[in-house]
């Protein structure tokens, strides 16, 4: 049985969005770029309306992702 996360805790550990900001060095991405991220056991947060990514668990996302699924006839 896992432990309890300490509270407060954010939920999610994936997530995609638009890149707001970017920290120093990181020249990968640009602000506006649609990116995904894992963010792991120790980074969550990914359902918050802000989260933070380490760049390295970043990587380019389809203007798609995180959009309401399509009914297929």
């Amino acid at each position: 049985m896992r432990p309890d996360p300490p509270c407060p805790h954010g939920l999610g550990l994936d997530g995609a969005g638009i890149a707001d900001a970017l920290g120093a060095g990181v020249a990968h991405t640009h602000v506006g770029r649609r990116v995904a991220h894992h963010g792991g056991p120790h980074r969550r947060g990914g359902f918050a309306e802000y989260a933070l990514a380490a760049a390295a668990a970043q990587a380019p996302a389809s203007d798609e992702a995180g959009a309401p699924a399509r009914r297929t006839p």
